[in-house]
């Protein structure tokens, strides 16, 4: 971060009158973004009041720190300086040890570091290992099972021009195991034959343990784990097809609270549904949409999902799409509303999140905050950040934790900053106490 832009960010929000519900501030370092929308540059715990983010030493590339800090104030509670390089993610779970922080990184192909995290912040460094010393720039998110201690991702297999699926621990983060996925249908992406958006959800249920991805443009993969020592290779799912729009790859995938279904969002495929028990699809919305980044908010007999993406990139009019698709019903899912983002930019990098009750969907533009009634989906409020006007807003990502419930969100504006803020219902322009 330049330090007359710093400077300048500083004196804008000082010379600004923002309400007591808004708190903008920075942190160490520059953040990293990834447009694989399943990882994450920072976390959060359950309980609202620790999260941790990775970025890159501006000054000394082959420098990353980690931090702990309080997501509401942006008070720094620890920090960790790592002889490393090639920040990607940070991920946080809570275990029956205690807190857990993931952090992955790029250098000598992929590796990644344990860190126990104490109820004050505090970082104390568990274990590492190198995932693969593959050099190609591929790889998966990383997603963790408390309850199994275990953490799961895939690389490049350093022997082989195919996908690798390792599991490591969270106490120690030695690797578990390792298991070579079979390709399932022949090179599309370059030489290697890997699908450069392969994105990983994990599903739980009290007596099973699936790891699904994708494995290519038109098709699900599944990694059986109930037993972390001896992962198996389920097969591919087959993905029903549509022609290819264009524009910049950014799938999603989720998965329901029960573990029994995962929602696709792609460019190939719309949004399909995935039954794990007849690990087959089963129903899918095709929408004349680039669907892309997809959240999901479960309550009661309610499922929906919020699926972002474009329309199709052939005229001049083309423009960021916002969508809800109802699957309650997983054999009959529908769009029941979207937003064209006319005049507003929305785009693969915007990211979006369900409050808790599920009556707003606070979104990321970059102009700023948006707060979207649900279903509606008509404006509650909007948040501009006083930043720099030369700058255009970049989203990183966006979270609503508890606590009470707010939300936390990350920029990159020539400046990387983050605004927490608290989720209420008032229109534009009112004020609540906290």
């Amino acid at each position: 971060m330049r330090l007359s832009n710093l400077l300048l960010f500083v004196g804008l929000i000082a010379g600004c009158s923002i309400p007591a519900r808004a708190n903008y501030y920075t942190l160490p370092g520059a953040l990293p973004y990834s447009t694989l929308a399943g990882r994450k540059t920072f976390d959060i715990n359950n309980a609202g009041n620790i999260a941790v983010v990775v970025s890159a030493n501006p000054d000394f590339p082959h420098n990353v720190f980690l931090t702990s800090f309080d997501p509401t104030s942006g008070t720094e509670l620890d920090a960790e300086s790592l002889d490393a390089f090639g920040p990607l993610e940070v991920v946080l779970t809570e275990t029956p040890n205690g807190l857990r922080a993931v952090v992955l990184t790029s250098e000598g192909g992929r590796k990644i570091r344990v860190f126990g995290v104490s109820s004050s912040g505090a970082l104390s460094p568990l274990g590492s290992s190198q995932l693969t010393t593959a050099g190609s720039d591929y790889g998966s998110n990383v997603v963790l099972s408390g309850s199994a201690q275990a953490g799961f991702v895939i690389v490049r297999d350093p022997a082989a021009n195919a996908p690798q699926f390792v599991s490591f621990g969270l106490n120690d983060g030695a690797i578990i195991a390792r298991l070579r996925i079979l390709p399932v249908a022949p090179p599309l992406f370059g030489s290697l034959g890997m699908y450069n958006q392969t994105i990983l959800a994990l599903a739980e249920t009290p007596t099973k343990r699936t790891v699904a991805f994708l494995q290519h443009f038109n098709t699900v993969g599944g990694i059986n784990v109930t037993n972390i020592e001896q992962p198996i290779d389920t097969g591919g799912i087959p993905l029903p097809s549509i022609d290819p729009l264009l524009g910049v790859d950014a799938e999603g995938i989720a998965s329901s609270a029960d573990g029994r279904y995962v929602f696709v969002a792609s460019p190939y495929s719309s949004v399909v549904v995935i039954d794990l028990v007849a690990m087959q699809a089963i129903s899918s919305v095709v929408q004349n949409y680039r669907f892309g980044r997809i959240r999901i908010y479960e309550h009661n007999n309610q499922r929906l999902l919020a699926v972002g993406g474009s329309t199709t990139f052939n005229s001049g009019a083309d423009h960021g799409v916002l969508a809800l698709v109802d699957v309650t019903n997983p054999l009959q899912p529908f769009m029941s509303n979207h937003l064209d983002f006319v005049g507003y930019s929305f785009s693969y990098r915007s990211d979006f999140d369900f409050a808790k009750q599920g009556s707003q969907l606070a979104t990321q533009t970059t102009r700023g905050l948006l707060a979207l009634d649900v279903p509606a989906l008509t404006t509650a409020w909007e948040e501009i950040p006083p930043t720099n006007p030369s700058y255009i807003l970049q989203p990183v990502q966006l979270m609503i934790y508890q606590g009470p419930e707010r939300i936390l969100m990350a920029w990159n504006s020539g400046n990387d900053f983050f605004l927490s803020r608290s989720v209420d219902k008032r229109r534009q322009g009112q004020l609540i106490s906290q």
